[in-house]
């Protein structure tokens, strides 16, 4: 689990089966295709979501508005699923399996963007890396 903080609030992720990684993955591998198609696509790994997210606006709008409502509800519900928020008592589920109802009135789009980000980034980021191999390094010369 990764803790993490996003207005004021602190969350956990955990981790997605590797079925429904799998299946999230095939739902956003068009979105993905769309940015890289535009060659925005910057490392997945930048410190703040949201300057991964300013940085990709246009072609992530433009692949988005390309993706069905079953598929942007399914990635949308399978993410939050893995999110926690701390609570007095511990943490609480964002959103409770089998439903489609945030668990907290306060968690504007935005918000809930960042958190489906967090959990792709933890999840997915291996997966959806775009940054170029490493080239192999040229042998030491032996002394």
């Amino acid at each position: 689990m990764r803790d993490f903080s996003i207005d004021g609030q602190d969350y956990q992720i955990g981790r997605l089966d590797a079925i429904t990684q799998f299946n999230v993955a095939r739902r956003l591998a068009p979105l993905v295709a769309g940015i890289a198609k535009a060659g925005q696509l910057p490392d997945l790994n930048p410190s703040d979501a949201g300057e991964f997210m300013s940085a990709i606006a246009e072609p992530l709008c433009r692949a988005l508005a390309s993706l069905s409502d079953d598929d942007t509800d399914y990635v949308i519900r399978h993410t939050l699923v893995a999110v926690t928020r701390k609570m007095a008592t511990g943490f609480a589920p964002v959103l409770a399996r089998n439903t489609s109802r945030l668990m907290y009135d306060d968690i504007s789009m935005t918000t809930m963007l960042k958190l489906v980000f967090e959990v792709l980034k933890e999840n997915l980021g291996d997966f959806f890396s775009f940054a170029p191999p490493e080239s192999p390094s040229a042998p030491s010369p032996q002394s």
